[in-house]
C-alpha cells in the first residue's frame, strides 16, 4: 500500500490566506507589518515634513535605462 505523505508548509500557507485577505499587506512575497496594521485601522502619526510620495512598478529601472539610450543608435 502506497501512502500519500502532504509535506505542510504552514508559513507559507498562512502568507497566502493573509494576502488574500489583505492584498496591500504582502509585497514581493513577505508580510509588510505597517501595511497590515494599516490595513487593521492602526495608524502610525505621521509629523508634517515624514510624508514621501513613491510610485514603483515593475520594469521602472529598465525604463530609466531605455530614457538614458542615445536617440540615434
Amino acid at each position: 500500500m502506497k501512502v500519500l505523505q502532504e509535506i505542510s508548509q504552514p508559513i507559507s500557507e498562512n502568507l497566502e490566506k493573509l494576502a488574500a485577505l489583505f492584498p496591500a499587506a504582502v509585497k514581493d512575497g513577505a508580510l509588510d507589518m505597517e501595511a497590515l496594521r494599516e490595513e487593521l485601522g492602526e495608524f502610525e502619526e505621521i509629523k508634517p515634513g515624514d510624508e514621501k510620495y513613491e510610485l514603483n512598478w515593475v520594469g521602472k529601472q529598465a525604463a530609466k535605462k531605455e530614457a538614458f539610450k542615445p536617440l540615434l543608435g
